[in-house]
Protein backbone atom coordinates (compact mmCIF):
# COMPACT_ATOMS: atom_id res chain seq x y z
CA UNK A 1 0.00 0.00 0.00
CA UNK A 2 2.87 2.85 0.98
CA UNK A 3 3.96 1.81 -2.75
CA UNK A 4 0.78 3.18 -3.76
CA UNK A 5 1.57 6.71 -2.16
CA UNK A 6 5.41 6.93 -3.54
CA UNK A 7 3.92 7.66 -7.01
CA UNK A 8 2.02 10.72 -5.04
CA UNK A 9 4.74 11.41 -2.72
CA UNK A 10 6.22 14.37 -4.89
CA UNK A 11 2.91 15.80 -5.01
CA UNK A 12 2.41 15.78 -1.52
CA UNK A 13 5.59 17.53 -0.81
CA UNK A 14 5.65 20.17 -2.85
CA UNK A 15 1.62 20.44 -2.13
CA UNK A 16 2.09 21.07 2.03
CA UNK A 17 5.58 23.10 1.46
CA UNK A 18 3.84 25.54 -0.59
CA UNK A 19 1.39 26.38 2.07
CA UNK A 20 3.66 25.62 4.79
CA UNK A 21 6.82 26.84 4.17
CA UNK A 22 8.55 28.02 6.90
CA UNK A 23 6.75 26.65 9.98
CA UNK A 24 7.34 28.58 12.92
CA UNK A 25 9.01 26.35 15.76
CA UNK A 26 5.80 26.63 17.72
CA UNK A 27 3.56 25.04 15.12
CA UNK A 28 2.18 22.39 13.70
CA UNK A 29 0.32 20.72 10.39
CA UNK A 30 -2.78 19.02 11.64
CA UNK A 31 -3.48 15.69 9.82
CA UNK A 32 -6.96 14.04 10.00
CA UNK A 33 -7.74 11.02 8.20
CA UNK A 34 -10.82 8.61 8.12
CA UNK A 35 -10.78 4.78 7.19
CA UNK A 36 -12.59 3.35 4.58
CA UNK A 37 -13.00 -0.04 6.74
CA UNK A 38 -13.52 2.22 9.86
CA UNK A 39 -16.36 2.96 11.96
CA UNK A 40 -16.49 6.18 10.37
CA UNK A 41 -14.82 8.38 13.09
CA UNK A 42 -12.34 10.72 12.04
CA UNK A 43 -8.64 10.42 13.35
CA UNK A 44 -6.18 13.48 13.55
CA UNK A 45 -1.90 13.65 14.39
CA UNK A 46 0.11 16.77 14.39
CA UNK A 47 3.08 17.20 12.25
CA UNK A 48 5.78 19.62 13.61
CA UNK A 49 7.16 19.45 10.34
CA UNK A 50 6.40 18.63 5.92
CA UNK A 51 8.40 15.70 6.37
CA UNK A 52 6.52 14.57 9.69
CA UNK A 53 3.45 15.11 8.07
CA UNK A 54 4.36 13.01 4.87
CA UNK A 55 5.23 10.16 7.25
CA UNK A 56 2.36 10.16 8.89
CA UNK A 57 0.37 9.97 5.09
CA UNK A 58 2.73 7.23 3.75
CA UNK A 59 2.19 5.08 6.77
CA UNK A 60 -1.91 5.22 6.28
CA UNK A 61 -3.63 2.65 3.71
CA UNK A 62 -3.84 4.53 0.52
CA UNK A 63 -5.87 4.43 -1.21
CA UNK A 64 -8.75 3.49 1.27
CA UNK A 65 -8.49 6.51 3.54
CA UNK A 66 -9.59 10.00 3.18
CA UNK A 67 -6.80 12.39 3.96
CA UNK A 68 -7.59 15.83 5.22
CA UNK A 69 -4.89 18.93 6.25
CA UNK A 70 -5.77 21.97 8.52
CA UNK A 71 -5.33 25.08 6.28
CA UNK A 72 -3.78 27.34 8.93
CA UNK A 73 -0.94 26.38 11.20
CA UNK A 74 -2.06 24.79 14.57
CA UNK A 75 -0.23 25.99 17.58
CA UNK A 76 -0.17 23.27 20.95
CA UNK A 77 -1.70 20.25 19.36
CA UNK A 78 -5.30 22.37 18.90
CA UNK A 79 -7.18 21.37 15.93
CA UNK A 80 -10.12 24.58 16.87
CA UNK A 81 -9.82 28.48 16.26
CA UNK A 82 -7.86 28.74 19.32
CA UNK A 83 -4.96 27.35 18.22
CA UNK A 84 -4.80 29.12 15.22
CA UNK A 85 -3.15 32.64 15.07
CA UNK A 86 -1.44 32.85 11.73
CA UNK A 87 -3.33 32.57 7.97
CA UNK A 88 -0.50 32.07 5.14
CA UNK A 89 -3.27 31.78 2.23
CA UNK A 90 -7.17 32.10 1.40
CA UNK A 91 -9.16 29.15 -0.11
CA UNK A 92 -12.53 28.15 -1.67
CA UNK A 93 -14.13 24.81 -2.69
CA UNK A 94 -15.94 24.66 -5.87
CA UNK A 95 -17.90 21.63 -6.55
CA UNK A 96 -18.71 19.86 -9.80
CA UNK A 97 -22.34 19.33 -8.86
CA UNK A 98 -25.47 21.39 -9.20
CA UNK A 99 -25.66 22.64 -12.53
CA UNK A 100 -21.60 22.87 -12.53
CA UNK A 101 -19.11 20.53 -14.53
CA UNK A 102 -15.48 20.12 -13.97
CA UNK A 103 -15.44 21.73 -17.44
CA UNK A 104 -17.39 25.16 -16.34
CA UNK A 105 -15.50 25.33 -13.38
CA UNK A 106 -12.60 24.99 -15.41
CA UNK A 107 -13.61 27.84 -17.40
CA UNK A 108 -14.64 29.95 -14.50
CA UNK A 109 -11.23 29.72 -12.63
CA UNK A 110 -9.65 30.41 -15.51
CA UNK A 111 -11.67 33.67 -16.09
CA UNK A 112 -10.65 34.94 -12.59
CA UNK A 113 -9.21 38.23 -12.43
CA UNK A 114 -6.78 36.83 -9.66
CA UNK A 115 -5.81 33.56 -10.42
CA UNK A 116 -4.88 30.63 -7.86
CA UNK A 117 -1.60 30.13 -6.74
CA UNK A 118 -2.78 25.97 -6.47
CA UNK A 119 -5.52 24.42 -8.07
CA UNK A 120 -6.48 20.95 -6.93
CA UNK A 121 -9.28 18.66 -8.42
CA UNK A 122 -10.46 16.71 -5.39
CA UNK A 123 -12.24 13.99 -7.07
CA UNK A 124 -15.41 16.23 -6.95
CA UNK A 125 -14.20 19.52 -7.49
CA UNK A 126 -11.70 22.09 -7.12
CA UNK A 127 -9.89 23.62 -3.89
CA UNK A 128 -8.53 26.69 -4.91
CA UNK A 129 -5.83 28.65 -2.80
CA UNK A 130 -4.36 31.83 -3.03
CA UNK A 131 -1.51 32.39 -0.96
CA UNK A 132 0.40 35.65 0.79
CA UNK A 133 3.30 37.30 -0.35
CA UNK A 134 3.24 37.71 4.17
CA UNK A 135 1.71 35.55 6.63
CA UNK A 136 -1.02 37.20 8.13
CA UNK A 137 -2.13 36.78 11.81
CA UNK A 138 -3.90 38.35 14.93
CA UNK A 139 -7.66 38.50 15.44
CA UNK A 140 -8.32 40.83 12.96
CA UNK A 141 -6.77 39.67 9.69
CA UNK A 142 -8.22 36.64 10.56
CA UNK A 143 -11.92 37.93 10.85
CA UNK A 144 -10.94 39.30 7.52
CA UNK A 145 -9.76 36.43 5.72
CA UNK A 146 -13.13 34.56 6.71
CA UNK A 147 -15.07 37.35 5.13
CA UNK A 148 -13.47 37.48 2.46
CA UNK A 149 -13.57 33.84 1.79
CA UNK A 150 -17.23 33.88 2.14
CA UNK A 151 -17.40 36.25 -0.68
CA UNK A 152 -15.69 34.62 -2.33
CA UNK A 153 -17.56 31.69 -2.02
CA UNK A 154 -20.70 33.33 -2.87
CA UNK A 155 -19.51 35.17 -5.72
CA UNK A 156 -18.44 31.71 -7.24
CA UNK A 157 -21.45 29.32 -5.93
CA UNK A 158 -19.25 27.79 -3.80
CA UNK A 159 -19.17 25.59 -0.59
CA UNK A 160 -19.11 27.67 2.78
CA UNK A 161 -15.30 26.53 3.95
CA UNK A 162 -14.56 29.99 4.88
CA UNK A 163 -13.96 29.27 8.32
CA UNK A 164 -9.72 29.67 9.18
CA UNK A 165 -9.96 26.16 11.01
CA UNK A 166 -11.34 24.48 7.98
CA UNK A 167 -9.46 21.29 7.17
CA UNK A 168 -9.59 19.59 3.09
CA UNK A 169 -7.74 17.28 1.31
CA UNK A 170 -4.56 16.69 0.94
CA UNK A 171 -3.16 16.64 -3.11
CA UNK A 172 -1.56 13.42 -3.76
CA UNK A 173 -3.88 10.74 -1.51
CA UNK A 174 -7.32 9.81 -2.58
CA UNK A 175 -10.96 10.50 -2.60
CA UNK A 176 -13.02 7.85 -0.82
CA UNK A 177 -16.67 8.67 -1.14
CA UNK A 178 -17.15 6.04 -3.06
CA UNK A 179 -15.25 3.54 -1.52
CA UNK A 180 -15.80 1.05 -4.67
CA UNK A 181 -14.04 3.84 -6.24
CA UNK A 182 -11.41 5.67 -4.72
CA UNK A 183 -10.80 8.89 -7.19
CA UNK A 184 -7.07 10.51 -7.03
CA UNK A 185 -6.60 14.37 -5.36
CA UNK A 186 -4.67 16.04 -8.09
CA UNK A 187 -2.70 19.19 -7.74
CA UNK A 188 -3.49 21.12 -11.52
CA UNK A 189 -0.41 22.30 -13.10
CA UNK A 190 0.25 25.95 -13.30
CA UNK A 191 3.39 28.06 -14.89
CA UNK A 192 3.28 29.72 -11.63
CA UNK A 193 2.77 30.62 -8.25
CA UNK A 194 1.27 33.38 -7.89
CA UNK A 195 1.17 35.69 -4.70
CA UNK A 196 -1.10 38.13 -2.99
CA UNK A 197 -2.20 40.19 0.05
CA UNK A 198 -4.70 39.88 1.90
CA UNK A 199 -6.18 43.51 1.39
CA UNK A 200 -5.83 43.00 -2.49
CA UNK A 201 -7.69 39.36 -2.04
CA UNK A 202 -10.20 41.03 0.14
CA UNK A 203 -10.84 44.31 -2.90
CA UNK A 204 -10.74 41.51 -5.28
CA UNK A 205 -13.69 39.67 -3.14
CA UNK A 206 -16.15 42.79 -2.91
CA UNK A 207 -15.79 43.42 -6.91
CA UNK A 208 -16.50 39.66 -7.53
CA UNK A 209 -19.74 40.17 -5.85
CA UNK A 210 -20.29 43.05 -7.70
CA UNK A 211 -19.50 45.77 -4.90
CA UNK A 212 -21.99 44.53 -2.31
CA UNK A 213 -20.50 42.83 0.49
CA UNK A 214 -21.98 39.90 1.83
CA UNK A 215 -21.31 40.61 5.52
CA UNK A 216 -22.16 44.28 5.16
CA UNK A 217 -25.73 45.42 7.33
CA UNK A 218 -28.41 46.29 5.31
CA UNK A 219 -30.11 48.36 8.16
CA UNK A 220 -28.96 50.08 11.41
CA UNK A 221 -28.82 48.23 14.27
CA UNK A 222 -31.16 49.24 17.35
CA UNK A 223 -30.16 47.74 20.90
CA UNK A 224 -31.98 48.21 23.65
CA UNK A 225 -28.82 49.01 25.91
CA UNK A 226 -29.22 51.63 28.71
CA UNK A 227 -26.51 54.59 28.66
CA UNK A 228 -24.39 53.61 31.71
CA UNK A 229 -24.15 50.30 30.33
CA UNK A 230 -20.33 50.09 31.19
CA UNK A 231 -20.67 51.43 34.29
CA UNK A 232 -21.58 47.78 35.43
CA UNK A 233 -19.93 44.65 34.55
CA UNK A 234 -21.93 43.63 31.08
CA UNK A 235 -22.30 39.65 32.20
CA UNK A 236 -22.64 36.74 29.34
CA UNK A 237 -25.90 37.11 27.72
CA UNK A 238 -25.43 41.26 27.16
CA UNK A 239 -22.00 41.40 26.21
CA UNK A 240 -22.59 41.74 22.14
CA UNK A 241 -25.07 43.86 22.32
CA UNK A 242 -23.23 45.80 25.00
CA UNK A 243 -20.45 46.07 22.28
CA UNK A 244 -22.19 46.73 19.59
CA UNK A 245 -23.90 49.80 21.17
CA UNK A 246 -20.72 51.17 22.30
CA UNK A 247 -18.98 50.39 18.35
CA UNK A 248 -22.12 52.50 16.73
CA UNK A 249 -21.29 55.41 19.20
CA UNK A 250 -18.04 55.51 18.53
CA UNK A 251 -18.60 55.45 14.39
CA UNK A 252 -21.81 57.93 15.12
CA UNK A 253 -18.77 60.18 16.02
CA UNK A 254 -15.98 59.32 12.63
CA UNK A 255 -13.85 56.94 14.09
CA UNK A 256 -12.31 54.39 11.61
CA UNK A 257 -12.67 50.94 12.14
CA UNK A 258 -9.01 50.28 13.71
CA UNK A 259 -9.88 53.33 16.57
CA UNK A 260 -13.05 51.26 17.34
CA UNK A 261 -11.39 48.27 17.41
CA UNK A 262 -8.89 49.17 19.81
CA UNK A 263 -11.19 50.70 21.84
CA UNK A 264 -13.50 47.84 22.04
CA UNK A 265 -10.49 45.62 22.94
CA UNK A 266 -9.79 47.72 26.18
CA UNK A 267 -13.31 47.95 26.85
CA UNK A 268 -13.79 44.22 26.17
CA UNK A 269 -11.31 43.43 29.35
CA UNK A 270 -12.03 45.96 31.37
CA UNK A 271 -16.11 45.65 30.92
CA UNK A 272 -17.32 42.69 29.93
CA UNK A 273 -17.23 39.73 32.74
CA UNK A 274 -15.64 37.04 31.32
CA UNK A 275 -14.80 39.07 27.94
CA UNK A 276 -15.46 37.66 24.46
CA UNK A 277 -13.15 36.02 22.21
CA UNK A 278 -11.20 38.44 20.45
CA UNK A 279 -12.58 37.73 17.21
CA UNK A 280 -15.80 38.37 17.96
CA UNK A 281 -14.70 41.87 19.32
CA UNK A 282 -13.22 42.14 15.66
CA UNK A 283 -16.34 41.10 13.97
CA UNK A 284 -18.10 43.85 15.72
CA UNK A 285 -15.89 46.46 14.61
CA UNK A 286 -15.76 45.13 10.98
CA UNK A 287 -19.32 45.04 10.96
CA UNK A 288 -20.10 48.86 12.67
CA UNK A 289 -17.41 50.14 10.59
CA UNK A 290 -18.88 49.51 7.23
CA UNK A 291 -21.69 52.33 7.98
CA UNK A 292 -21.15 55.90 7.18
CA UNK A 293 -18.45 57.49 9.70
CA UNK A 294 -19.59 60.35 11.45
CA UNK A 295 -23.51 61.65 12.18
CA UNK A 296 -24.87 65.58 11.82
CA UNK A 297 -24.50 65.74 15.64
CA UNK A 298 -20.34 65.07 15.96
CA UNK A 299 -19.67 66.34 12.68
CA UNK A 300 -17.87 69.35 14.32
CA UNK A 301 -16.24 67.16 17.13
CA UNK A 302 -12.82 66.64 17.39
CA UNK A 303 -13.09 63.13 18.83
CA UNK A 304 -12.89 61.53 15.13
CA UNK A 305 -9.98 59.43 15.45
CA UNK A 306 -8.24 58.35 18.77
CA UNK A 307 -5.50 56.36 17.12
CA UNK A 308 -2.98 57.07 13.73
CA UNK A 309 -2.98 54.37 11.07
CA UNK A 310 -0.21 52.23 12.00
CA UNK A 311 0.35 53.71 15.60
CA UNK A 312 1.00 51.18 18.83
Amino acid sequence: MIDIFQENKKQAADFLEMLFYPLDDDEQIEVRYKLVSGNGHMQREFAYSVRHALRIIESLPLPRCDIYFGVAPRMENTGTKEGINRIQCLWADLDAKGGHTRQSRREQISGLSLQPSILVWSGGGFQTYWIFEESESGPHALVQAEQTMARIAKALDGDAVHDYSRILRVAGTYNCKEQNNPRPVEMVPSRRANQYSLQELSEWSVELCGGWETDTPTAPITRSVQKDVLAYPVRDGSRNASLTSVAGSLRSRGLDENSILITLLQVNELSCSPPLPEDEVCRIALSISKYDAGTPRYMNSSATRVFDKGGS
